[in-house]
């Protein structure tokens, strides 16, 4: 289910009990803010563009850094060693044509992008046909084309898109958190969120065709067709994602409740 209106604010709100919430939430607007989308760091080393082919090993990102092009192609993988310590990526364009991104170890990935596009049977933190674990991976996309996960395309991690369009269909999967500020997520064709929220508070939100989503939805509008599933979830709600800034808090917590 969706919820949209007012809210300003959550230090009232927070002394109330489940129940007394979902009551409250019945009989009042509840204004589900943009997300903070954060600055793309500025700092990283300058590294050689990474291309994949059939005649090369496959290549081992172990530190921080900031490509101008990664491409993996040619059905290879590219693997990110987050072993000892977290590692943060500035890319301006990841295009993986057929590949796999791989993550390995503990640690928190961030990778910043520019410009992404997935396509062929390309996965992002995947291990051959296992993902790997949503909370270690997050993706922060601010480009203007749609970002576009079809087919048997998978992405184990949490996504934040500034401003463009969500299209997850033909099969595609997310496993984790859709954070978004654009105007529309569209989830499709047998395609599916699991383990996770979508929060597009200014977006229209479109589950048709078999699409389903194992979590949350908050949206603008939502509109669902055709074979569509929506099942809330809330142990797969991680609120921590979403920050968020009022006029009266410099940070805002909801709790899954909010939700359904």
């Amino acid at each position: 289910m969706t919820t949209s209106g007012e809210f300003d604010g959550p230090s009232w709100w927070l002394s109330k009990n489940w129940s007394e919430d979902r009551e409250e939430r019945r009989t009042s607007e509840i204004k589900y803010l943009l997300p903070v989308f954060p600055n793309f760091p500025s700092n990283l080393d300058k590294k050689d563009n990474i291309k994949t082919a059939y005649d090369n090993t496959n290549p081992i990102i172990k530190e921080n850094g900031f490509y101008e092009q990664i491409e993996i192609e040619s059905d290879r993988s590219m693997t990110i060693d987050a072993t000892s310590k977290e590692i943060t990526l500035l890319i301006k364009t990841l295009k993986i044509p057929q590949g796999t991104v791989r993550i390995i170890g503990n640690n928190k990935v961030n990778i910043y992008v520019e410009n992404l596009n997935i396509s062929g049977g390309s996965k992002i933190n995947y291990i051959d046909s296992n993902p790997g674990n949503p909370r270690n991976l997050t993706i922060y996309y601010n480009g203007n084309s749609e970002l576009k996960v079809s087919g048997s395309q998978r992405i184990s991690g949490n996504v934040y898109v500034e401003k463009a369009n969500v299209n997850v269909t033909a099969g595609g999967a997310i496993l984790g958190n859709i954070i978004s500020g654009g105007n529309r997520v569209t989830i499709n064709g047998g395609a599916s969120i699991h383990t996770g929220l979508i929060y597009a508070p200014n977006s229209d939100v479109i589950l048709s065709e078999g699409g389903s989503v194992f979590g949350a939805v908050i949206s603008n509008t939502f509109k669902m067709s055709g074979g569509a599933k929506l099942e809330f979830k809330p142990e797969n709600i991680d609120t921590s994602l979403i920050n968020v800034k009022t006029s009266t808090s410099s940070s805002t917590k909801y709790k899954p409740g909010y939700f359904k």
